[in-house]
């Protein structure tokens, strides 16, 4: 599966206003500000593409999302040092 170039035409208007309304459902009226990272992907293909959309910068979204697959696989550390 493949994440290079943007967004396929297919997806394009579709992701970009969900993207919308949840940056607009979590941020509109939160005192904090919450990032979130979309993906699109089609089922039980190996040669299709994935698509994200993300209102986080690229860095913090690949951050989050390696944050997000260690949790995932139980090798999250946190401050402490523990698993």
């Amino acid at each position: 599966m493949s994440t290079a170039g943007p967004i396929e035409k297919r997806h394009y208007d579709t992701m970009n206003r969900l993207a919308e309304v949840l940056d607009d459902a979590l941020n509109k009226y939160a005192p904090k500000k919450y990032g979130f990272t979309l993906l699109v992907f089609e089922f039980n293909t190996t040669d299709g593409r994935m698509n994200y959309i993300s209102n986080a910068n690229r860095p913090e979204m690949i951050t989050a999302m390696k944050e997000f697959i260690a949790n995932c696989e139980g090798r999250m550390i946190d401050k402490e040092g523990n698993a």
